[in-house]
């Protein structure tokens, strides 16, 4: 049939097919250049954060944990109010950050469901490890060390707090990963572009993802 065609249609043919492919290949690009921006700004206004207070949340717990052995080898009164004090302010502290990430949790549309998860099992377990950890200060104030230090070595506390910190880590680990996981897809897109070969394998891709 082609063999038929004058030659100015040939050319004129070879050139629309030429505009067309240029035109797919850009608008890929451009396509792809838009998921790049958003799973960077995904990274930068999500993610990154997240994981700043998830880590946060780790490291002010793991104050307080301390804090609260302190309180059994504290004797002095005046210094036992503040190691007090500052286990108040530490807990408040772990609240407020914990409040910040589920606010975060709450208005991203990328929020995982694990990440949901995690931060409701925290919740879940920081009422019992405080209730675990006042026994040890009431008694540490009230210079029962040896009650006190019987109650930070039962199992009961030693569950509860390696159940918290274990949570705490998982939350903290599965961010990083989220972390990682788009940025790799986002080195991926800027580096497939604008090459062609890269456009129609992920037309294949996608091809083959709506057939699964």
């Amino acid at each position: 049939m082609f063999r038929n065609l004058k030659i100015g249609t040939r050319l004129g043919l070879a050139f629309a097919v030429m505009l067309i492919l240029l035109f797919v290949t850009y608008y890929v690009g451009m396509t792809r250049l838009s998921t790049m921006n958003e799973l960077m700004s995904d990274i930068n206004g999500n993610n990154i954060p997240e994981t700043q207070l998830a880590v946060a949340m780790w490291g002010i717990h793991k104050d307080e944990r301390v804090e609260v052995r302190n309180i059994i080898l504290i004797t002095d009164d005046a210094t036992l109010a503040k190691a007090k004090a500052k286990l108040e302010a530490e807990r408040q502290e772990f609240d407020a950050t914990e409040n910040a990430l589920d606010k975060m949790f709450a208005d991203s549309t990328t929020t995982d469901k694990e990440e949901r998860r995690l931060a409701a099992k925290i919740k879940e377990l920081t009422p019992a490890y405080r209730a675990n950890a006042d026994k040890v200060v009431a008694l540490g104030i009230a210079n029962k060390n040896s009650e006190a230090t019987a109650v930070l070595l039962s199992d009961d506390y030693a569950k509860t707090v390696n159940e918290l910190v274990q949570t705490l880590n998982d939350l903290a680990a599965f961010e990083d990963k989220m972390n990682q996981d788009d940025g790799v897809v986002a080195s991926w897109v800027r580096a497939c572009a604008w090459h062609p070969s890269c456009v129609w394998a992920s037309s294949c891709a996608a091809a083959q993802s709506r057939r699964t």
